[in-house]
């Protein structure tokens, strides 16, 4: 047996359960349970549906906290298929959930989620810079998974730059405030969307 079963065989029999109490906020919660473990089992299609579920339940209630970290997941599904445009979408909205709910921890993963789409749009060197900040941000507020993460999927955050070049920008990075570093990263998020937009048009 994975380890990862016995969790899942328990959500598994605990989501119809809070489905028959009405328990919409555990019902939520469960789903992206599940969807998180089908995400790092590298299930994607059922992550995606069932981290999709979760997110309706979590509008629906107004649980913009579950909500937040719902999208973040979504996200990196998205990332891993090749929906670049969908992981924009889901992790600019869960940065501005988190925003709004001060939550540092969702923030800071959004700054390195957001990183990673910079840099597939073909922008290293802002990619570079903003992961450099996530690292730093990571390590102070202990946000470890960021990093984590990072580390599994075998990534350093200075991709497609020379050492040098990566060495310069990851130095500006460290110097990032979190504010800074969330603005520029919004904005060169939404700046691939605009010249897209205007190519096709």
């Amino acid at each position: 047996m994975r380890e990862s079963e016995r969790p899942r065989q328990l959500l598994l029999e605990a989501l119809p359960l809070f489905r028959e109490l009405g328990d919409q906020s555990s019902v939520g919660r469960t789903l992206w349970g599940l969807g998180n473990g089908y995400y790092f089992d590298r299930e994607y299609p059922t992550a995606k549906v069932t981290l999709e579920e979760s997110h309706a339940v979590f509008r629906t209630i107004d649980d913009r906290f579950g909500l937040g970290w719902a999208l973040h997941t979504h996200g990196l599904v998205s990332l891993k298929t090749g929906d670049i445009e969908a992981a924009r979408k889901d992790f600019l909205e869960a940065l501005e959930l988190f925003k709004e709910g001060g939550d540092v921890s969702g923030m800071v993963l959004q700054l390195d989620n957001l990183s990673q789409v910079i840099r597939v749009d073909g922008d290293p060197g802002t990619a570079t810079r903003l992961a450099s900040a996530a690292r730093v941000h990571q390590r102070s507020t202990g946000t470890g998974i960021g990093q984590l993460l990072s580390e599994q999927e075998g990534r350093t955050g200075r991709e497609g730059l020379s050492p040098p070049d990566a060495e310069k920008v990851w130095t500006e990075g460290q110097a990032l405030t979190l504010d800074q570093a969330m603005q520029e990263a919004v904005a060169a998020a939404r700046r691939a969307t605009t010249s897209d937009a205007k190519r096709n048009g």
